[in-house]
């Protein structure tokens, strides 16, 4: 009786594992990317190695709306030219905040402008 439980439940888990990656592995083609400019960042720490932008009002909205409109898409976001992270959008971002945890060395030097603090 518990070999056939554990069996139904590794059945059930099996099939939405397959019908959610679908979508996933469909939509990677999709992707849309996202500019960050001048103007969307405020300021910007680096800490162990990672990169904490904080947004500008108009560079949080440009995310928020991203992902209000993208929700189950994958979105690429470039961050002053250069590509920062990509991720899939599964709810709203509200947030003015980024954190990039591993950024190039193209990345790090084009972000010295805004640096408030640093490692």
């Amino acid at each position: 009786m518990l070999l056939r439980l554990c069996v139904f439940t590794l059945v059930i888990i099996g099939s939405a594992c397959s019908v959610q990656s679908q979508p996933v592995n469909a939509q990677e083609s999709e992707g849309l990317m996202v500019n960050l400019t001048s103007e969307a960042i405020e300021a910007a720490v680096i800490s162990e190695g990672a990169i904490w932008l904080k947004l500008t009002p108009s560079g949080s909205s440009q995310l928020a709306a991203t992902a209000k409109d993208n929700l189950g898409s994958q979105v690429m976001i470039r961050v002053l030219g250069h590509e920062a992270l990509s991720m899939m959008v599964v709810h709203d971002m509200a947030s003015e905040r980024l954190v990039i945890r591993t950024p190039s060395p193209e990345l790090k030097a084009a972000i010295k402008p805004y640096l408030v603090r640093s490692e």
